[in-house]
């Protein structure tokens, strides 16, 4: 996504490497400069056909957590 989508600053792919009952597989950081941003990101036309097939598919579950920093 990184160069595709003007608003994402910033992304991050972390793999977990504790085995816990509360823990999730697989982490995604992404950094924007405002919540208008992240908003424009996630409605993006790239991001809506490539991306959340694709996470859909494949995961389980997915949860979000959106913070300012």
């Amino acid at each position: 996504m990184e160069g595709q989508i003007p608003a994402l600053r910033h992304i991050e792919i972390g793999v977990n490497m504790v085995e816990s009952a509360r823990a999730y597989d697989i982490a995604l950081v992404t950094r924007f400069d405002s919540l208008a941003a992240m908003k424009e990101y996630q409605a993006h036309p790239y991001h809506v056909e490539n991306i959340m097939p694709h996470t859909h598919a494949m995961a389980e579950s997915v949860v979000a957590v959106d913070y300012e920093s």
